[in-house]
């Protein structure tokens, strides 16, 4: 066990003795650095300061009141995730409220056995993400004109099983980690032999090819997907700052037009599925990609050498990468019946059309299921792991769940082949 204090005496992981758990006192998002430790305790104090608006908003009983309140706090949340990151924000709110807590125009709700209940059921969802307006549903950002993430039965039961009978077929949900080794190998040859092999664009535009390879058959040239994921990458990055609160942003820049124009106008001519474009770039390209540069930085973070792993350790180390970070933040449904939560230590009631969400970094780190919940744990058993809930549960499931780590441990063996990923520092703008 390795803390913040103890790091230069204790063996890392990794080292001598991979299975050992790590642990580090300073481990949260928004703690590495002075800068971080500083932009953490102010954005800590703006939390606290607001809760007090919050509380009277939700046990305010004139409607245009609660709205108002909201409409300014919500501004406020929002801007809060750019500095900390989804999963840092929500952790803060998560430390200053003491337990579940209020975001953006939701109730977050923070416990495991809550979580994992809750998010099995079929839900009607609404048009933000996370209780605040970024990106969701821009039906301009998304081939199939719909956020996947965001739809409502029985329109969200009509895709998944389109997606099951087009996209995740079940060869395609058959594929074990050698057959998508073996179907990517070219792909990965290549992306090993790029002088920009361990960059943020080269990872993601790697995946990119990688999955529409596996999902559609066509493998792309690196050059396109470069293209590709780049104008995705930019054009999600400006819908997520400006579609909510200045979408005139978005037709000053050209954003939706170009992302037809860069990215999925050249994947249609090669005649794919654009249910599968949509996997790809938004739910593979982002998600997978992420959780490779997520799992590079805690092979540092935690001093582990990737090489010295065995496959169990390394697919436990996704799997712990992805608990302790999740890459998608939360899921959402609409209350159709009222329903009380507590808050603060006291009831607040709920009325149909409120929003609740579930952020998973809180839910993956309750210490009810996971011991050392904070701690990096190789040795955490396949029963542990199957509590983990950054996939969803239910029907909002993620059906990539095992494609997406049997591509993220083929590109990081691939990567650890060239570098030792302990000591990579790979720049990547996250929000």
């Amino acid at each position: 066990m390795i803390n913040g204090e103890g790091a230069g005496r204790s063996e890392p992981a990794g080292r001598g003795n991979p299975d050992k758990s790590v642990d580090r006192a300073a481990d949260r998002p928004y703690a590495p650095g002075v800068i971080r430790l500083v932009v953490g305790r102010l954005s800590a104090g703006v939390i606290a300061a607001q809760r007090p608006l919050k509380v009277v908003a939700y046990h305010h009983s004139v409607a245009p009141v609660k709205r108002l309140l909201l409409e300014a706090t919500t501004f406020v949340d929002w801007a809060l995730i750019w500095p900390n990151i989804q999963n840092g924000a929500m952790r803060l709110y998560h430390e200053v409220y003491g337990g579940n807590f209020f975001f953006g125009k939701a109730v977050m709700i923070t416990d495991h056995a809550t979580t994992k209940r809750e998010i099995a059921c079929p839900a009607h969802r609404g048009e933000r993400f996370m209780g605040v307006d970024i990106v969701s549903s821009d039906p301009n950002v998304f081939a199939t004109n719909t956020g996947i993430l965001n739809q409502n039965p029985p329109i969200r039961a009509a895709t998944r099983a389109y997606l099951d009978e087009h996209v995740f077929t079940p060869d395609v949900m058959a594929l074990s980690l050698d057959d998508v080794q073996a179907l990517a190998a070219p792909i990965l040859a290549e992306w090993r032999q790029d002088d920009r092999m361990a960059t943020m664009l080269a990872i993601r535009a790697t995946v990119t090819r990688v999955f529409l390879r596996i999902l559609t058959g066509v493998t792309i040239s690196a050059d396109e997907s470069d293209a590709c994921t780049r104008s995705y990458v930019r054009g999600f990055t400006e819908a997520s700052l400006f579609h909510g609160y200045a979408p005139w942003m978005l037709g000053l820049l050209g954003t939706h037009e170009r992302l037809r124009k860069q990215t999925y106008t050249p994947l249609e001519r090669h005649g794919m599925d654009l249910m599968a474009v949509d996997v790809t770039m938004f739910a593979a390209m982002f998600s997978v990609g992420t959780l490779v540069l997520r799992c590079v930085e805690d092979t540092r973070r935690f001093g582990i050498r990737y090489r010295d792993l065995d496959q169990a350790q390394r697919r436990a180390l996704v799997f712990e990468s992805i608990r302790l970070f999740p890459t998608v933040t939360t899921v959402h449904r609409r209350l159709t019946e009222p329903e009380d939560v507590q808050v603060l230590g006291r009831t607040v009631h709920l009325e149909v059309g409120d929003e609740i969400a579930y952020p998973f970094v809180c839910a993956n780190r309750d210490p009810s299921v996971f011991a050392d919940p904070d701690a990096m744990d190789l040795g955490r058993s396949e029963e542990s792991r199957d509590e983990i809930l950054s996939w969803s549960k239910g029907p909002h499931a993620c059906p990539a769940k095992d494609l997406s780590v049997h591509v993220t441990m083929a590109m990081l063996d691939v990567l650890s082949e060239r570098f030792e990923l302990s000591a990579l520092r790979i720049v990547n703008p996250q929000f």
